[in-house]
């Protein structure tokens, strides 16, 4: 923790959170406030207050770099002990400390399973499966079972036929695998329990209900043509009286929606006032304001009515939706049971396999949960704003009653809760919070990371958005007098056109912050603190981050920082599956594999493997015997030039080669040998990212070498998981190919910078949208269930699509709420600078919704200045000149021709650049 004022003792919050007894203690942490700390000297307060060994007190972190970092803190406080206090227990406490239960929920899961492993009905040498092996093996799972199914009279194959026939082979098995992510099966089966109709009527009547308050909060704040009237009408001044009185209706009316007593005669009457009237522009300041909130009002019109439909509407034949629902839920029970036999036959679990049976194991087996409460006299849980449904349950079974007491010290922030697509549920830490007394809600609130200036801003940003919002307080003075946040806006040029796509204003955003981290560095103001010399210096490049929210669009960023002589480290990313190496080495595997798959073979060939040219490849493609065996033609071979000959015969043996080793080999070693015999590697690095690209290749090794230590897939496994993975994209991110510490620029996305922090953020491309869910034939959600949609391809459809919308509601609020999270995590990594950036369209749109008037106003403020200068030169000038009467009407008249004159030309100049 870089504090400009290290702390010598812990502040009062601090204290209150380190010395609480005799009640179990939530702590609602803010950023930067010190939190592991908290948590350092909370557990070995429980070491010297409450006479309990290392083996008794249980923390948890939900990831491994947060556990190590606990465990070396507590070391190192517990070893200052001993120093101090030779004869204590301290020196015990450290000899125990590398056995203690300090790690991710995930190893402590698969630690309680181990010594309970009869209780588990485990052996207790089961191995846990990486990711991708778990995937290999859910998708063979989802393809034997589906094909079994397919001629089974049992309900599950009743249920896949009847789908098949609504949505096609490749939909339903699309939709199945997504509902695989999310198995849940004592939850699916309360859902299968339900009838059809029960289930209609809690969508149509409880979950629509609950639905509508938080939806008229989300489109007051969230939908562009609705929240753009608001703040027209709030901040443009309205002349006319009667508009008035519509203005204050609109701004009245739209919070009172939810409770409305006739929902549909509300929106009626807030759009027939979000009409000009008879007053039309009288009503407003001038023309070009009327313009604007004219074509506001008329948005809002066509928009608020189409934003309420699902509450308007009556759909029939809701139970159908819920009953497709629920035989997609019974196929996909079928084939999740599938892959766990799977898992149980090879003796493997999956990650969350450990969390599930591990709460299974503390909820379901008294003796095992009184011996686990006996024994851990304190629990501390890190990160508790992160905790799925499955981990609080397992939580609540470790505190048992003593959650009512003091067993139990938790600390999160509701809003750094930004890991819903993980399953996260930020709702579970605030109910927990509620639920222990007054007493043990406590709160971290003092900032030791940000300059003051910077937490104005950020308190400001969330004040106004988050319930109940804390503000973060500076534990030290401003530092400097410099701006600490700024807006970068790139606006486009006059050369740009109205049809400019997302990419070009990603493009010109990309070049206006590489022209702005260029300025940061070459001024050399002094705006970074620096913790070891306790003063201000000069921002250097590794001071410098840029957080992206997605990663989709980094490398038009990367090329810009490139162009500008920028060095930086990109950190991840997430198309580690999309690069041209990974590409290679699956043509190579195909290849080996199956040498007449001509496509595979060609990308082979013309890769750095075979380093054939295109038109050598011509020459030996067009051949009526195909590609592969042309290249072995020795006569098709002699037609190529003479610089590709020796390149054709040297790859075609090494194929050879390798064809007769791929079954004999593990398939690391295969790779390594191909990569060995053509120089892959070397190749890689005499190209653009060429150390990116090497360590790609080295981590796509490791994964081959993941696979051989299963034993469990042979290569044919692996070329399928592979191509699976390049066809889907999923999650991945590229291997990193600096040291954290290195003086460059980092890029990294918002979550990969959560408990980071760094002198300079840069927040690019703020206005894109989120990430958004998975938005198939069917979903699983907890509250809503299975939600199936309508086949595209049906007209009329054969069932109602409202489950479907319900669901996408639901996912849009939540999706805000997780956006305005994002922000504020990404916005409190920095300490000494905040910029946040964004490509904007139009700038003529940008001030017209910014400010009133828009680019005729910014004009008309020019002139005036430009008026008013130029009149007390003139004035001087007149008074000065010799035997010259001043005549003042001269003097005004000149001055405004001049300035005229000066306006007409800064816009000519500003249209010609």
């Amino acid at each position: 923790m870089s504090n400009p004022r290290p702390a010598t003792a812990p502040t009062t919050q601090q204290a209150a959170a380190i010395t609480a007894r005799g009640v179990s203690v939530v702590v609602s942490s803010g950023a930067g406030c010190g939190k592991t700390h908290v948590l350092t000297e909370r557990y070995v307060s429980h070491l010297a207050s409450d006479g309990v060994g290392v083996g008794e007190v249980v923390a948890i972190t939900f990831t491994d770099r947060a556990a190590r970092e606990m465990r070396g803190r507590i070391r190192a406080v517990i070893a200052r002990r001993r120093e101090a206090e030779p004869a204590g227990p301290w020196a015990g406490h450290l000899r125990d400390l590398e056995t203690a239960p300090i790690q991710t929920i995930h190893s402590f899961c698969g630690n309680l399973l181990r010594q309970y492993s009869v209780a588990a009905g485990l052996d207790p040498r089961f191995d846990v499966l990486e990711e991708v092996l778990a995937d290999n093996l859910r998708a063979d799972a989802l393809r034997e079972t589906l094909h079994s199914l397919l001629t089974s009279e049992s309900p599950a194959g009743i249920d896949l036929r009847e789908l098949i026939v609504l949505y096609g082979w490749s939909t339903t098995q699309n939709a199945i695998r997504e509902l695989m992510r999310e198995s849940d099966f004592a939850a699916w089966d309360l859902w299968l329990k339900r009838s059809p109709k029960e289930i209609a009527a809690h969508w149509l009547d409880d979950e629509r209900a609950a639905l509508l308050p938080v939806w008229v909060d989300y489109l007051l704040a969230a939908s562009p043509k609705v929240a753009h009237l608001v703040n027209l009408f709030q901040s443009v001044p309205c002349v006319g009286p009667e508009m008035q009185a519509n203005v204050a209706r609109v701004l009245e009316g739209l919070p009172q929606l939810a409770s409305a007593p006739d929902l549909a005669a509300a929106i009626k009457d807030l759009c027939e006032c979000a009409k000009v009237g008879r007053e039309r522009a009288t009503a407003w300041p001038d023309a070009d304001v009327y313009e604007i909130v004219k074509d506001a009002m008329s948005d809002f019109r066509g928009d608020l009515p189409s934003r309420f439909e699902l509450f308007l509407s009556e759909p029939d034949g809701v139970e159908t939706a819920a009953a497709v629902g629920q035989r997609f839920l019974r196929v996909a029970w079928a084939v999740a049971e599938a892959y766990q036999q799977r898992k149980a036959r090879a003796g493997v679990m999956d990650f969350q396999d450990m969390l599930v049976m591990g709460r299974d194991l503390v909820r379901d087996n008294p003796d095992v949960q009184a011996d686990l409460q006996s024994r851990y006299r304190y629990l501390l849980l890190d990160e508790m704003q992160d905790t799925d449904p499955v981990q609080m349950e397992l939580i609540k079974g470790l505190c048992g009653v003593g959650i009512e007491h003091e067993k139990l010290f938790a600390v999160g922030d509701a809003k750094q809760s930004i890991y819903r697509f993980r399953g996260a549920d930020v709702s579970l830490f605030e109910g927990l919070r509620d639920s222990v007394p007054p007493a043990g809600r406590l709160q971290l609130t003092l900032n030791f990371r940000s300059q003051p200036d910077v937490l104005k801003f950020v308190n400001a940003l969330c004040s106004r958005r988050f319930v109940g919002y804390e503000p973060l307080e500076a534990s030290h003075p401003q530092l400097h007098t410099l701006p600490c946040t700024e807006f970068l806006w790139a606006v486009p040029s006059a050369d740009d056109g109205p049809k400019e796509s997302a990419d070009d204003r990603r493009v010109r955003e990309a070049d206006a912050i590489a022209r702005r981290i260029v300025a940061i560095l070459n001024k050399g103001e002094e705006r970074v603190f620096d913790p070891e010399t306790r003063a201000l210096r000069a921002a250097r490049p590794g001071d410098i981050a840029l957080l992206f929210r997605s990663m989709s669009n980094v490398g038009i960023y990367e090329a810009a920082l490139r162009r500008h002589g920028l060095d930086y480290y990109l950190v991840g990313g997430r198309a580690f599956f999309a690069q041209q190496e990974i590409y290679d080495l699956l043509n190579l595997l195909r290849t080996l594999e199956n040498p007449d798959d001509s496509i595979a073979l060609a990308g082979t060939l013309r890769s750095p493997f075979g380093c054939l040219s295109d038109e050598a490849l011509l020459l030996i493609g067009i051949r009526r015997e195909g590609l592969w065996n042309g290249l072995g033609n020795a006569d098709v071979r002699a037609t190529l030039p003479d610089d590709q000959r020796a390149r054709a015969v040297r790859i075609h043996g090494l194929i050879e080669k390798w064809r007769g080793l791929k079954d004999r080999l593990s398939i690391t070693r295969l790779i390594g040998m191909a990569v060995a015999d053509t120089g892959y590697d070397a190749a890689l690095q005499f190209e653009i990212l060429g150390d990116r690209k090497l360590a790609n290749l080295w981590k796509l090794m490791e994964v081959a070498r993941s696979f051989d230590r299963s034993g469990l897939f042979g290569l044919p496994d692996f070329i399928a998981r592979l191509a699976d993975s390049v066809a889907n994209q999923p999650r991945e991110e590229e291997a990193a190919t600096q040291p954290d510490n290195a003086d460059v620029i980092k890029i990294m996305s918002i979550h990969q910078a959560k408990g980071l922090e760094f002198p300079v953020v840069l927040v690019p491309d703020i206005a894109a949208a989120g990430r958004g869910g998975r938005h198939g034939s069917a979903r699983w959600d907890r509250r809503l269930g299975c939600l199936a949609a309508p086949p595209t391809d049906d007209d009329p459809p054969p069932f109602p699509n409202f489950p479907h919308r319900l669901g996408l509601a639901v996912e849009a609020v939540a999706e805000w709420h997780e956006e305005l999270r994002v922000l504020y995590v990404a916005s409190t990594r920095a300490r000494d600078l905040l910029v946040l950036s964004a490509g904007l369209s139009a700038v003529g749109k940008f001030l017209s919704n910014s400010l009133p008037g828009g680019e005729f106003v910014w004009q008309i403020l020019n002139f005036l200045i430009a008026f008013g200068v130029i009149s007390v030169l003139f004035a001087l000038i007149f008074k000065y000149l010799p035997d010259r009467k001043i005549e003042w009407r001269e003097v005004w008249l000149g001055a405004a021709v001049t300035s005229l004159l000066f306006s007409l030309g800064k816009i000519g100049i500003g249209i010609w650049l």
